[in-house]
């Protein structure tokens, strides 16, 4: 008995079967589809681990680095949920500075109204894991959705085309995962 405690106390026993349950939400998420599916399958299932082995780990049941391995995974899913979110508004319309700004602006209302019905469907579990994101999304999108007006309204031609304040963009980012 003893023996085991200590296989336990090393982490042995419980890492090799958190690595197993991470094994398994891996292959599973990557039968998913659409991407960002996936991404959030990773993201609730992982963050969920995490948070269950937080107190092992201050128990000294696992190891550390498990923890720290689940923190990384999760840092890189941010990262691939922001691309995958957020790459085609970059590029379209932020990145775009040679189309008019009344286009650019007319663009950034259709493709953020696509983004938002989108992310409507997905759910985060771990609400703070949920704020996590949304205030990614607001440093993310908010500055430069603001040099975006200040670009349009030195045209003095965008009383129709501008749909949001900074403000109203930053509250919609806010509703994200709510």
């Amino acid at each position: 008995m003893l023996e085991w405690l200590e296989k336990d106390l090393e982490g042995g026993v419980c890492n090799k079967q958190i690595a197993g349950l991470v094994a398994a939400v891996e292959a599973k998420g990557k039968i998913l589809s659409p991407r960002g599916t996936q991404i959030f399958f990773w993201l609730n299932n992982l963050s969920f681990i995490l948070n269950k082995t937080k107190g092992a780990l201050d128990a000294l049941i696992i190891k550390k680095d498990l923890n720290e391995g689940l923190e990384s995974r999760i840092e890189d899913l941010l990262a691939q949920y922001e691309d995958y979110t957020w790459a085609e508004l970059n590029e379209k319309v932020f990145s775009n500075e040679s189309a008019e700004p009344k286009k650019r602006m007319e663009d950034f209302n259709r493709k953020f109204r696509e983004t938002y019905r989108g992310q409507k469907i997905f759910r985060v579990m771990n609400p703070v894991l949920a704020k996590r994101i949304r205030d990614r999304n607001v440093e993310l999108i908010a500055p430069k959705y603001e040099a975006l007006l200040k670009n349009v309204g030195s045209t003095g031609k965008h009383d129709k085309t501008v749909k949001y304040s900074v403000e109203d963009l930053t509250e919609t980012l806010n509703k994200f995962f709510t």
